[in-house]
């Protein structure tokens, strides 16, 4: 077993942040499988900032923000985008010409792909139509 990195603490010894691979019994994260590269933020946030202005917050509960200090103000706050102008998120399936499919997936489990995609929103660029899915089976269908 091995360990590299680097640990923050207070003066007292009380661990702030660490920052390593992980490897056996000098797990920084619990579970992380041996080479894996952690960055752990003790009973804190961890906040990623640019141009002296905070970005993405994953907070001390887990949920991540982009955009917003308190993701966690949010009715449904595991994952919130928030501007104070438009904002939006991007899904990419490749370049112009693409037969590839877009999705958001709503899934009910992983133990096969009707649980992993219980309901879903789905692009199809070859075909050009959105198509909405409840309990696995498209239900509506608007076209080009």
């Amino acid at each position: 077993a091995h360990y590299a990195g680097i640990a923050i603490q207070e003066t007292d010894g009380t661990q702030r942040m660490q920052f390593g691979v992980a490897g056996g019994a000098n797990q920084i994260v619990t579970g992380a499988a041996q080479h894996d590269v952690c960055l752990k933020a003790y009973d804190a946030n961890l906040i990623l900032a640019t141009n002296a202005t905070e970005r993405l917050r994953i907070d001390s509960s887990g949920n991540l923000g982009a955009g917003t200090n308190s993701p966690s103000s949010f009715s449904v706050s595991d994952f919130v985008i928030s501007k104070s102008a438009d904002a939006g998120i991007t899904i990419s399936t490749g370049s112009a010409g693409s037969t590839n499919t877009g999705s958001i997936l709503f899934a009910e489990g992983t133990a096969g792909t009707q649980d992993k995609e219980r309901g879903a929103i789905k692009y199809k660029h070859g075909d050009d139509y959105l198509a909405f899915h409840t309990n696995y089976t498209e239900k509506l269908r608007i076209t080009s």
